[in-house]
C-alpha cells in the first residue's frame, strides 16, 4: 500500500511541481542539480500560488507546463547527463542521507497505526494534529474555515503549506497524514541539504566546505547539554536556550518549507544578480512575495532585506532591485492581508523578553542569581551593571543557541578582508541575518510571547553555513593534528544536544488515538457535513492515565477535527490564543451544556450555533438525555459516543 501512495506522491511531485517550476527554470539556462532543486522550489511556490487562485488552475498549469516541458525536452541531454560518483560526491550524498533520517526520526513515526492506536512523537500530538485539521479545512475551501472555531474563516495565520499538502492529497489521493508526516518531510529535508551544498558551492567554490556547512546545517545543536549536565547528569536541553535547533525542523513544516524557499531565494538573488533578465527577476519576485504566506517570519526577514538592497542599490543608481522589490512587496501584500490584516497587532515591542526570561525561567538557563542582580541594578538604577548583566545575558543566548556554530567567528576576519559588503550576495545575506536576530531581541507575540525566537532559526541557518567556512579556516591555521583533533571534537560536539530529541524517537509514543476512539472519529467523518460539539479540553485529567496519552488527555488540541474532517463548535484553546480568537464564551457556553442541565437552553443553544453532531469521550463519564435534548445516539463504542441534533 505504502508503495502505491510513493508513486501517487511521485506522480503529483513531477508534474505538478517539477515540471511546473522547470518551465521557468529552463528560461533561466540552468541545468544540473541546480536546474532540479529550484525547478522543484519553484514548483512548490507556482503551484501553492495556483491553489489559492483556485485549485483547477493547478490542473490547467499542470498540464500547460508538461506541454512545454515535453514540447523542450532534449534526449541527448537527459542521455549525456552524468553526476560524476567521486569520493566528494559521496560524502556529500552521506550527509544528506543522515541529515534525513537525523531530521525525520520523530516525524515518520507519527500519524501511523500501531497497536496501541495512532501514535504521535514530540509535540506532534497538538502541532501535527492541527496541520492535519486544517488541511481537511482548505481541501473544502480556500480561505479555509478555522478548524476550531466553527463558523468563523481562519485568521492571523500563515496556511500556504497546508495548502500545498491539501493541493497534493486532493489531486494525489495520496492520505493527508502520509503527507504531514512522512513524504513531504523527507522532501524538505533533501531539498534542504541540496540547496545548502548548492549555495556553499557558490559562495565557497570548495566541496569540503560545502560538507563542513551541510553538517552543521543538519547536526547544528545548542550548547544546551552543557547545561543540562551540570543541572541533572544528562544529556539534552536542545532549546535551553529557547530555539529548537535543526533535528526539530520537520516538527515545524511551515518553517521547513520557509528555510528551503529563503535558500532558494539566496540562489535566485545570484543570478539575478549575473543576468538580470525576466525570468530571473520573475523567479525572485515569486519566491520573495509568497513567503510571508508559507512562514510570516521569513517572509517579513526576506522583504527587509530585499528592499534594503533595492534602497542600497538605488542609491548607486541601480534600480534593478526596486523593480524586482515593488512587485514582491505587492504580491506579498495580495496573499497576506486578505486573512492576516489585524496580525501586526500580535506582535509587541519588549526589549530582551526572550533574554531575560531565558535567565529567569527554570526550565530554561535558570540562572537565578543572574536574574536576581538584574532586577536587582534595575530597581535601583545601577545602569551600569544593568547593562552588563543584560550583555553577559545576549551573550549567554547568542552562544548557548549557537553551540558549535559559534565557529563561525572565525571566518569573519577573511570576509571582511575581502570587504563581503561589495558581493551583492553576502551583503543580502547580511541583511536576511540580522533582520533575523534582532526581530529576536525586541519582540513578542501575544498569546504565546515565545514564538518569536523562530525570527532566529533564519540566522543560526546562515551561522551554519558559515560556521563551515569557519572550521576549515580553523583548521587550516592549526598543525595537522592538532587541526584534526580540533575538527574531530567540534563534529562530536556538535549534535549532542540533539541527541535526546532524536532518540526519543525511538522510545513509546507520549501521544495516541485509541484503536476504539478512531474507530468512533472514522464514523463521525463520514457523516454528513456539519459542526461538532465535543467536551472541552480538560487538564486535569491527564494525571489519572499513563503514556502514551489519549489525546483527550494529552493537551489541548484539533483532533476531533482532524480526524472527522468537520469543524468543531470550540477546540484548541492554545491555537485560538495564539490567534487571538474570542473562544471563552464557547468554553463556556459548552461546559454550560454538558453541566448546566437547562434543557431548554442547550436545546436552543444546538439549533442556534448550528451544531449537527455531539461527540462524547466515555472519559467524561456523561450521559445525554436524548429526548429533551432533542438529540440521537448514532454511534457508541468503549471509549466515545456521538449524537446526531434533530434540526
Amino acid at each position: 500500500m505504502i508503495i502505491l501512495e510513493i508513486l501517487k506522491f511521485s506522480i503529483f511531485l513531477f508534474f505538478a511541481i517539477f515540471v511546473t517550476g522547470s518551465v521557468l527554470v529552463n528560461r533561466l539556462k540552468l541545468n544540473g542539480a541546480l536546474a532540479i532543486f529550484l525547478a522543484l522550489s519553484l514548483g512548490i511556490v507556482i503551484t501553492t500560488l495556483a491553489a489559492f487562485v483556485n485549485i483547477y488552475l493547478v490542473l490547467a498549469l499542470a498540464a500547460a507546463s508538461s506541454y512545454f516541458y515535453i514540447r523542450g525536452l532534449d534526449l541527448n541531454e537527459l542521455k549525456n547527463f552524468r553526476q560524476k560518483v567521486n569520493p566528494a560526491t559521496l560524502i556529500i550524498a552521506v550527509i544528506i542521507l543522515g541529515g534525513i533520517i537525523f531530521q525525520n526520526a520523530l516525524t515518520f513515526k507519527s500519524g501511523t497505526v500501531y497497536d496501541f492506536g495512532i501514535g504521535y512523537w514530540g509535540p506532534l500530538g497538538h502541532d501535527g494534529v492541527w496541520h492535519q485539521a486544517l488541511v481537511n479545512q482548505l481541501i473544502k475551501a480556500t480561505p479555509p474555515g478555522n478548524p476550531g472555531l466553527s463558523g468563523t474563516t481562519l485568521s492571523n495565520y500563515h496556511y500556504f503549506y497546508d495548502l500545498l499538502v491539501a493541493t497534493t492529497a486532493h489531486m494525489s489521493g495520496v492520505p493527508v497524514a502520509d503527507l504531514i508526516f512522512r513524504f513531504y518531510p523527507i522532501l524538505f529535508s533533501f531539498l534542504l541539504g541540496l540547496g545548502t551544498y548548492l549555495l556553499c558551492k557558490a559562495l565557497f567554490n570548495k566541496w569540503y566546505v560545502g560538507a563542513a556547512s551541510l553538517f552543521f546545517v543538519y547536526f547544528g545543536g545548542s550548547f544546551g547539554y552543557i547545561l543540562e549536565w551540570i543541572k541533572g547528569g544528562f544529556w539534552g536541553g536542545e532549546s535551553a536556550f529557547w530555539a529548537n535547533q535543526p533535528v526539530s525542523m520537520n516538527l515545524n513544516p511551515p518553517f521547513a518549507v520557509s528555510l528551503v524557499l529563503l535558500v532558494a531565494l539566496v540562489i535566485l538573488f545570484q543570478i539575478f544578480e549575473e543576468k538580470r533578465n525576466l525570468a530571473s527577476g520573475l523567479a525572485l519576485i515569486l519566491v520573495s512575495g509568497t513567503l510571508i504566506e508559507f512562514k510570516v517570519y521569513a517572509g517579513a526577514v526576506a522583504l527587509f532585506s530585499l528592499g534594503a538592497i533595492a534602497l542600497v542599490r538605488a542609491v548607486k543608481k541601480d534600480f534593478a532591485y526596486l523593480k524586482v522589490f515593488v512587485p514582491a512587496l505587492i504580491l506579498a501584500l495580495l496573499v497576506f492581508l486578505p486573512n492576516n490584516s489585524a496580525s501586526a497587532g500580535l506582535i509587541v515591542f519588549s526589549p530582551f523578553w526572550l533574554v531575560d526570561s531565558m535567565v529567569d525561567f527554570a526550565d530554561r538557563v535558570g540562572w537565578v542569581r543572574l536574574s536576581q542582580a538584574r532586577a536587582s541594578y534595575l530597581s535601583v538604577g545601577l545602569w551600569p551593571k544593568y547593562v552588563l548583566a543584560e550583555i553577559l545575558a545576549l551573550a549567554i543566548f547568542v552562544v548557548g543557541n549557537l553551540g558549535t556554530r559559534v565557529v563561525a567567528l572565525v571566518g569573519l576576519p577573511g570576509l571582511f578582508k575581502k570587504k563581503f559588503w561589495k558581493s551583492p550576495t553576502l551583503l543580502f545575506i547580511a541583511f536576511l541575518s540580522a533582520s533575523s536576530f534582532i526581530p529576536t531581541l525586541l519582540f513578542i507575540q501575544k498569546g504565546n510571547p515565545w514564538n518569536t525566537i523562530q525570527f532566529i532559526y533564519y540566522f543560526l541557518y546562515f551561522c551554519a553555513v558559515f560556521a563551515g567556512l569557519g572550521l576549515v579556516v580553523l583548521a587550516k591555521s592549526l598543525p595537522k593534528y592538532l587541526a584534526i583533533l580540533a575538527v574531530a571534537l567540534v563534529f562530536l560536539a556538535t549534535p549532542l544536544s540533539s541527541l535526546s530529541t532524536f532518540r526519543s524517537a525511538f522510545q513509546g509514543a507520549p501521544a495516541r488515538v485509541t484503536p476504539d476512539e478512531a474507530a468512533a472519529l472514522s464514523f463521525l467523518g463520514i457523516q454528513l457535513d456539519g459542526v461538532v460539539l465535543t467536551h472541552p479540553f480538560n487538564k486535569d485529567l491527564r494525571s489519572k492515565y499513563s503514556s502514551p496519552f489519549p489525546l483527550a488527555v494529552y493537551e489541548t488540541s484539533a483532533y476531533v477535527s482532524a480526524f472527522s474532517k468537520k469543524e468543531t463548535f470550540v477546540e484548541d484553546e492554545f491555537q485560538q490564543e495564539i490567534f487571538q480568537n474570542d473562544y471563552k464564551g464557547r468554553l463556556a457556553d459548552s461546559n454550560k451544556f454538558f453541566y448546566g442541565k437547562d434543557y431548554g437552553w442547550d436545546k436552543a443553544f444546538l439549533l442556534e450555533n448550528k451544531i449537527s453532531y455531539i461527540y462524547l469521550p466515555t472519559l467524561y463519564k456523561l450521559n445525554l438525555n436524548e429526548g429533551l435534548l432533542g438529540v440521537e445516539k448514532i454511534f457508541s463504542n468503549s471509549e466515545a459516543e456521538i449524537f446526531k441534533v434533530r434540526q
